[in-house]
């Protein structure tokens, strides 16, 4: 039987979840009302400040301040 994708290729992961994103992808390609806004290295498309450390909070972020 012949494989179903290229070994190269990976699902879709689609996640608001920033600090779930760095720890699964080494590539992400974050999108913006539809449209990939940007795409590359994980370290350059994501700063370090969104790696879900306490203190640090990404865009959106629900947690409480205060």
């Amino acid at each position: 039987m012949a494989p179903l994708a290229p070994a190269a290729t990976a699902p879709p992961f689609i996640s608001h979840d920033l600090p779930a994103v760095r720890a699964l992808t080494e590539e992400p390609a974050p999108f913006d009302g539809g449209r990939r806004v940007r795409r590359g290295p994980v370290d350059e498309v994501l700063p370090a400040a969104w790696s879900g450390a306490p203190g640090s909070s990404a865009p959106g972020s629900s947690t409480p301040t205060g």
